[in-house]
């Protein structure tokens, strides 16, 4: 403190001078003010830390605009893949509705039997049709919530790496066939295992696939 109350940085520099009986005679040294110094230190401190959170901030949107993307190629992929199917699901409701509307799939003078029989048949048929593409889906939806999987809750395993790429074929392959690529396997068919962290690998090889 200074007299007139104020406060200043100094660089305190002495040395203590004895007597022969080592006992303290006095001080020699200067006292230095580094106020400006430390001043110019603090505003570059500020500065520094300003900067790390400016390119904290900058990296955290860039990762978000790169998850962004990628959920981007995920719902495109989500689309084309739903696409055949919910048209399959669609043309057998018409197709049914239709056939019932316009008495197409009874022949003349049916018995009241036969009309029962080919209305379960015809139901039946068109049923599991229309649910195996529901279930398809449904897969769909489960695979691409895998693939966004928080990384805690993922756990290494050992995997079939000839499975694991028939998977990314179904994956990916519609958005490849809406591009004329074709997507070859060939990889062996057989039990080969591999160990590690499966949705890693397969955020790399899509990644791989979408760049390409």
């Amino acid at each position: 403190k200074t007299k007139d109350n104020k406060t200043i940085w100094v660089n305190d520099s002495s040395h203590v001078i004895r007597d022969e009986n080592g006992d303290i005679i006095f001080y020699v040294g200067y006292i230095q003010d580094i106020t400006k110094q430390q001043n110019q230190e603090d505003i570059l401190r500020q500065k520094v830390d300003e900067a790390l959170v400016e390119n904290t901030r900058q990296l955290q949107t860039l990762q978000q605009q790169s998850k962004m993307a990628s959920m981007g190629e995920m719902i495109g992929n989500i689309a084309h893949q739903w696409r055949q199917p919910l048209n399959v699901i669609s043309l057998l409701l018409q197709d049914l509705y239709f056939k019932f509307q316009l008495g197409m799939i009874f022949p003349p003078n049916a018995s009241v039997d036969e009309v029962k029989k080919i209305v379960q048949d015809t139901f039946e048929e068109n049923y599991q049709k229309i649910n195996d593409r529901a279930q398809y889906l449904s897969n769909i939806i489960d695979d691409f919530r895998n693939h966004f999987m928080h990384d805690e809750t993922l756990k290494p395993e050992f995997f079939n790496i000839y499975e694991f790429f028939q998977d990314i074929e179904e994956f990916v392959l519609p958005s490849l066939e809406a591009n004329n690529i074709k997507f070859f396997n060939k990889i062996p068919e057989n039990n080969l295992k591999v160990y590690g962290i499966k949705n890693y690998l397969k955020q790399a090889v899509l990644t791989i696939i979408n760049n390409a």
